[in-house]
């Protein structure tokens, strides 16, 4: 009896074991929503505890402007404004800028956007005029360039050791649209477009943040509808889907402006419409900015559902909302803050604020004594609260 019966429960375990495979695969793949209100905003410090404050040096070698990208190495904070990408150690000590300006050898005209190797002991830094990928050690020393069959680029990806991603509005060479694509280094050709939705094509909305991380793995994320997709799926089905509660905006207008992006801007100020400028997966929670009728906002929903917070950037009653998400730092989320905002902020109303929250009127006075408000910007790393 039991010699007949065996392999049969056996056969059954394998029956469940397959269809509990199946079933987490296909939840894999389903569409996760987060879901945002238009409701009043949060506080920043309600939603953040300050973990370590950075500021970055200033001086005559260095100045910074409006930061468009950081990233973090071991030993190194890299920084992208005015096109120039700018290395700093983790307390903020200047070390050099990666790269020279110029038209001869080895030299760059317009660096556009940089990105660390998958191993992050290399730098890559693209230079839009003369349309060639420079590759850096962690010091600045040049090691090689290539020029990949495009025009301009908005944001890449250095995947793996050959491969990089490349965020375009433009065209390629032989006429044919592309927006997101693959190109292989070492065979010197663009071996995959990505499946990005059609319509979004020819919006040339600056997107540096166009390949965020989700479930570890590299994905595209649409500015326009705010969907965050896997690079190696096949159809345009989103990993992730940004739902603004009809505040977001819809096919319909996305394709009735045919690429032309100051009509499409212009109609989403004027109805109020969000659109997405970045995503970060943190250990417990997720964090995105978006853009309202020309105002910068900042969501955080954790894993549990337990909070779901929207903070106004730049708002006048939170002496703190001048920190605005930029990157990932030790599973932490940086922030950037202007001396001359934060400054700014406190003077108008620290008296307001002072009275009910003392601890955010005592770090931004700390801060204010020691900043002019010409100093380079302050990277400040926050913690979730719980």
């Amino acid at each position: 009896m039991h010699l007949k019966y065996f392999p049969f429960k056996k056969a059954f375990y394998g029956v469940l074991v397959l269809a509990a495979i199946i079933s987490h695969a296909c939840n894999n793949n389903q569409t996760k929503t987060l879901s945002v209100s238009d409701g009043s905003p949060a506080l920043f410090s309600d939603v953040f505890d300050i973990q370590k404050i950075i500021r970055l040096e200033t001086n005559d070698s260095c100045l910074l402007t409006r930061i468009f990208k950081i990233e973090f190495s071991e030993e190194y904070i890299f920084v992208l404004s005015s096109n120039q990408v700018y290395a700093f150690n983790h307390n903020g000590k200047y070390i050099c800028r990666i790269g020279k300006k110029g038209n001869g050898p080895n030299e760059m005209l317009l660096p556009s956007d940089f990105d660390l190797s998958p191993n992050k002991n290399q730098l890559a830094i693209w230079d839009n005029l003369r349309r060639k990928m420079n590759i850096f050690d962690l010091k600045g020393k040049f090691i090689e360039s290539f020029a990949p069959p495009v025009i301009r680029v908005t944001n890449f990806k250095w995947a793996t050791k050959t491969t990089f991603y490349f965020d375009t509005e433009f065209k390629q060479q032989d006429g044919e649209q592309f927006r997101l694509l693959e190109y292989n280094k070492q065979s010197k050709s663009i071996t995959k477009r990505l499946p990005y939705p059609a319509s979004h094509e020819g919006y040339s909305i600056l997107n540096y943040n166009a390949f965020p991380s989700f479930k570890k793995k590299t994905c595209y994320k649409s500015a326009l509808i705010g969907d965050i997709y896997s690079i190696d799926s096949d159809d345009n089905r989103p990993l992730l889907k940004i739902d603004f509660e009809k505040l977001g905006l819809s096919e319909e207008i996305v394709n009735k402006f045919e690429g032309d992006t100051p009509q499409l801007v212009k109609e989403m100020d004027a109805k109020g419409l969000f659109w997405l400028v970045s995503f970060y997966e943190l250990e417990s929670y997720y964090a995105f900015g978006y853009v309202k009728s020309k105002e910068h906002y900042s969501n955080i929903q954790s894993f549990d559902k337990s909070i779901n917070k929207t903070i106004k950037q730049y708002n006048p009653f939170d002496l703190l909302s001048s920190f605005t998400p930029c990157a990932k730092y030790n599973n932490e989320l940086a922030c950037i803050s202007y001396p001359v905002l934060l400054k700014s902020n406190f003077k108008e109303n620290g008296r307001l604020v002072k009275a009910n929250r003392t601890e955010d009127y005592n770090i931004v006075n700390n801060m204010c004594t020691t900043l002019k408000s010409n100093d380079n910007p302050v990277l400040i790393i926050v913690k979730l609260k719980s």
